[in-house]
């Protein structure tokens, strides 16, 4: 089963969004899918919100989420628990998660190209307007930053919400690797109608931090001067020695930056 983007859909001339049939098998074989996720998942998945998913209110639903480790969509569908689709960048997958993706119903977007990316909106508002939700890591990237909570944001999944009058409901995941826990905390929904894409951007990325720091505050406290640093920093890449098959300088590669970094100021002038 392919990983197919939606320019090769449109290449191919076939639709951007799956047919009702479609839809309805996914939603069959869906708590299957599930269940079979969990023997993956190996984390205790704690919940530290009062705060519910409201799948009532007449709307589609944007389920926003940090990204940093491969144990993070089938946690996150599992903490959805109704059938979403879910966005991913076209990558390296073991072929178990391939196939799981493919079976969930997946829009695969080539990160590098801005036409495939257009496209992968419109396939997002396609799949919103038929009621369907989706799963979507605003980041774009794994974050393997150890002071920053969310990376900077694309303002994609704001426009997306307004034209397709979705709300975005926020998830923060945070992962104790020494006891196998992952804690999250669900975010109330956010209305992004009628407000500027940047300040939607950043109402998101701002609640989303808020409710990290928030799992954050329910670690252990350490004292500077005990910490092994070596361990600490081992940490950051536990998830990438986790998943052999992740392209690390590919990820870095598409991280946002909505402001020049000091690299690209300073970066020798190559041409001749």
């Amino acid at each position: 089963m392919a990983q197919v983007t939606s320019l090769e859909k449109v290449l191919k001339k076939r639709k951007l969004a799956p047919s009702k049939f479609s839809d309805i098998i996914k939603k069959i074989i869906h708590p299957m899918l599930l269940g079979l996720s969990k023997s993956k998942i190996g984390y205790e998945i704690v919940n530290c919100s009062e705060n519910k998913i409201d799948f009532n209110t007449g709307r589609p639903i944007l389920f926003a989420v940090n990204h940093g480790t491969s144990f993070d969509i089938p946690i996150a569908l599992n903490i959805i628990k109704a059938h979403t689709y879910l966005l991913a960048g076209k990558q390296p997958l073991e072929k178990m998660d391939e196939t799981f993706f493919n079976l969930n119903g997946t829009i695969y977007v080539d990160r590098k190209n801005k036409e495939d990316m257009g496209l992968s909106k419109e396939a997002m508002i396609e799949y919103l307007n038929s009621g369907q939700n989706i799963l979507f890591f605003p980041e774009g990237t794994w974050n393997m930053t150890d002071s920053n909570p969310m990376l900077e944001m694309k303002w994609g999944i704001i426009d997306v919400a307004q034209r397709a009058n979705a709300l975005i409901v926020p998830i923060a995941l945070d992962y104790d690797y020494d006891n196998r826990i992952c804690r999250y905390s669900i975010g109330k929904s956010i209305d992004v109608n009628n407000i500027s894409l940047s300040n939607g951007i950043e109402i998101v990325r701002n609640e989303l931090a808020t409710l990290k720091w928030k799992l954050f505050e329910l670690k252990e406290r350490l004292v500077r001067e005990n910490v092994d640093l070596e361990s600490e920093r081992s940490k950051i890449f536990h998830s990438v020695e986790e998943y052999p098959k992740l392209d690390y300088d590919y990820e870095q590669s598409v991280v946002y930056h909505s402001v020049p970094t000091p690299d690209d100021v300073f970066r020798p002038n190559r041409r001749k």
